[in-house]
């Protein structure tokens, strides 16, 4: 096993017990709610075709998570000059800044 592959290795040790140590954090979002939210927190111009080809998840599976998010008030969609677009909201913010803390605190 090379260095590269070792330190590889290494590396997502660490994340995974990070992640892990830091799950509730994520206020029991499922996995994909999880990956929802850190592709639009990190998007310019999210839609919701564009989260559902990113997330590599098709659009039926999709949908109702992201429902969710809304109903929870994490994520909210708002008119711009090209569409609707998918953006964090309050809720959500806050959920990724406690997030942020707990790994910082690891």
């Amino acid at each position: 096993m090379t260095v590269h592959v070792r330190l590889a290795a290494a590396v997502a040790t660490l994340v995974d017990r990070m992640d892990d140590d830091t799950s509730e954090a994520w206020d029991s979002l499922t996995g994909l709610q999880v990956l929802l939210v850190r592709i639009i927190a990190g998007g310019d111009h999210v839609d919701r075709a564009s989260l559902a080809m990113v997330a590599r998840t098709a659009r039926a599976a999709t949908i109702p998570s992201l429902q969710s998010l809304i109903r929870k008030g994490m994520v909210a969609e708002v008119e711009d000059g090209g569409g609707t677009r998918l953006v964090l909201a309050e809720v959500g913010r806050a959920m990724l800044d406690d997030v942020d803390r707990a790994r910082a605190a690891w």
